[in-house]
């Protein structure tokens, strides 16, 4: 797009003010059911106008609010240009509010611009007024009165006009031109011939990639200007890629014309990127890392890598995939040791141009990498002797593997075998090859060893000879009941192997389950699964390092019930309702709520029997047998059987 002033077209400027120097005049635009009245002038600083619309009674203001001003404060004119303001305050070339608000308040040239290149900017000069009651096809008269802010009146104007949506014509003769990275695109548009009709103000542009969608693409205004044919350069494509253009025209309201003609284009690019600087070559586990410095080039796809055994040649690529253009280092891992090797890179473009080979870098690979280390050490005990196994190390040159054993967890192991071994199973029988004691705890490793003597990481093991006989059960078990829990305390096993206490519960009759399992002993556990007026045992005992069991298990039996009675039922009401008595109470809360239980006896103080054959769960009962001179009570049951007190005797109202 030309970098230039943002100009409309000069003849339509003047055709607005020309009519009469000093002379305010309005012309209307219509979109939807809005219309826009927009003045020719902005009024002055201490001028206001109000708005009227004719109807069948006479002329009906519709300013009511207030009459319709310019704006006179920085802030409140920042506020209304919105999104604008960055548009507005480059025309006006500086960032001064109230610079700002004076351009856009002057019937100059440049004011009457920045009016008719922003909505906000014309209601920021007062030069904008919005009808939003019409029909469209209807004829509306306006009239329009100027005073100042003390009342009196300067000025009036009064005009017909018709509510039609006028679009915009179609640009015509779109034309792309593809450059570097490019395209250029040109279309025509008639110049202004003072007809009201013919406003369209500002171009979009529209672009869309392949088959997907049109979508605008043009960030900054396109003004409409008579002096030359609009352009725009959409910059920064990708090569390949078809890309497909079209163009509208937009009036001051937002009316958008039909598009233009559709042009396509698809940019090529025969240049090869520029030779790949700084190739270096570092020595690393596996084989050899290369960095370079990144190409600079926008359209930079990738890399290729390429290696020779001499620095005349033949150059071989040995890259499968294009290295990424953003990740300038590769590894190879196919070079072999003790040998001279030559590297170069070369560049590749989107459209697959490659540049040429870089210089070579000579590099020789040293071993001086240990190998990976064995896997999947396992071990077995026959006959008391250890039989070690594992999974050999990947790399092509070992030579063996060397086995460590200590007995203690730190300090140096000491190698048991004198030189590599070379499979991958290994026995150790102890001195003479006698095997070793029951309870015996050893610290094993093995290494792999290759060619240059490069010795892998250590694959450690504990090994445990296993023992036969259990350990003790711990002591100190201590049982109590506690509330809603049961308490249960712990003590240590005598048996110094022991690795794992676990502590059972079972109901009285019924086969015992794992409640709790510990690492360390002594220990404390609260349980408060337990249901009240259930009989339990429990129980611990304890598994030693080589998964002995104890042979009998610490046993302790407790009875978990609930001696504190809930709350008496309140509020209890009887009344004889057809021959039967039905009776009421308020819930009693507790914990452990079971029912209720209603008591009837022939005399208040009398002796109260039960009734009810099952406990009662719900706060109502019914006694079908039940008469006036009966007296009834109610006691409420928990869980564990306690009853409670009743609350009061009641007779049939």
């Amino acid at each position: 797009m030309k970098k230039t002033t943002l100009i409309l077209s000069l003849i339509m400027l003047l055709t607005f003010t020309s009519n009469a120097k000093n002379k305010q005049d309005f012309f209307t635009m219509v979109k939807d059911d809005a219309l826009v009245i927009f003045l020719t002038q902005s009024p002055s600083a201490n001028e206001v106008y109000n708005v009227y619309r004719k109807s069948d009674t006479g002329f009906v203001l519709l300013t009511k609010d207030a009459p319709i001003r310019g704006v006179l404060s920085g802030d409140e004119a920042r506020a209304i240009l919105g999104s604008d303001w960055e548009v507005i305050s480059k025309a006006v070339d500086s960032e001064s509010e109230t610079a700002v608000v004076r351009a856009i308040r002057s019937n100059t040239f440049r004011g009457s611009m920045l009016t008719l290149m922003s909505n906000s900017a014309a209601k920021v000069a007062g030069r904008w007024f919005e009808d939003s009651n019409i029909k469209l096809g209807n004829s509306y008269t306006y009239k329009i009165l100027f005073e100042t802010t003390e009342g009196s009146v300067t000025d009036s104007l009064m005009k017909t006009v018709k509510a039609e949506e006028l679009i915009p014509n179609a640009p015509t003769g779109l034309e792309l031109t593809s450059g570097n990275k490019q395209i250029h695109l040109e279309w025509k548009y008639p110049k202004w011939k003072a007809d009201f009709s013919d406003l369209g103000f500002r171009y979009n542009v529209y672009r869309k990639e392949g088959s997907g969608e049109f979508e605008k693409i043009n960030k900054n205004i396109i003004i409409r200007d008579d002096s030359s044919d609009p352009d725009y350069d959409d910059i920064w494509l990708t090569d390949g890629t078809k890309y497909s253009y079209k163009v509208t025209i937009l009036d001051l309201v937002g009316n958008e014309s039909a598009a233009s003609n559709v042009e396509s284009a698809v940019l090529k690019d025969n240049t090869p990127p520029s030779i790949v600087n700084g190739v270096m070559a570092e020595a690393f586990k596996d084989g050899m890392r290369l960095s370079w410095n990144m190409n600079r080039e926008l359209d930079t796809k990738g890399y290729n890598i390429y290696r020779a055994e001499s620095l005349s040649g033949p150059f071989n690529r040995i890259n499968r995939n294009l290295v990424n253009a953003d990740k300038p280092f590769y590894n190879d891992t196919t070079i072999a040791t003790k040998t001279q090797y030559f590297f170069s890179v070369s560049a590749v473009d989107t459209a697959g141009n490659e540049g040429k080979l870089s210089n070579g870098k000579s590099t020789y690979l040293k071993d001086n990498f240990p190998p990976d280390a064995p896997t999947n050490l396992t071990y077995k005990i026959v006959n008391n002797k250890v039989e070690l196994s594992w999974v050999k190390a990947k790399a092509k040159d070992i030579v063996g593997y060397n086995v460590y054993k200590s007995e203690r967890s730190t300090g140096m192991k000491s190698r048991i075998t004198l030189t590599p071994f070379k499979g991958n199973k290994y026995v150790d029988g102890g001195e003479g090859d006698k095997g070793f004691g029951y309870g015996a705890k050893f610290y094993f490793s093995i290494t792999a060893q290759d060619s240059s003597r490069n010795e892998s990481d250590s694959l450690n093991i504990i090994i445990h000879v296993p023992d036969n006989t259990a350990p003790f059960p711990p002591k100190n078990f201590v049982i109590k009941t506690e509330g809603s829990h049961v308490s249960i305390n712990c003590g240590m096993s005598p048996s110094l192997d022991a690795d794992t206490y676990i502590l059972s519960r079972a109901l009285v009759g019924v086969k015992e389950a794992k409640l709790a399992e510990f690492k360390k002993a002594p220990f404390y556990f609260s349980d408060t699964t337990i249901v009240k007026g259930e009989n339990y045992i429990y129980s611990v005992s304890v598994i030693d390092t080589a998964g002995n069991v104890s042979k009998t298990s610490v046993k302790d039996t407790v009875m978990f019930a609930d001696f504190s009675p809930p709350p008496a039922p309140r509020n209890v009401k009887a009344r004889l309702v057809n021959g039967k008595i039905e009776l009421k109470w308020v819930k009693s809360v507790d914990f452990d709520m079971v029912g209720y239980n209603v008591y009837r006896s022939n005399h208040p103080s009398g002796t109260f029997k039960v009734i009810n054959a099952e406990v009662i769960t719900d706060t109502k009962f019914t006694d079908n047998s039940g008469n006036k001179k009966y007296y009834y009570r109610i006691k409420a049951i928990d869980t564990s059987g306690n009853e409670s007190k009743y609350d009061e005797t009641v007779s049939p109202k």
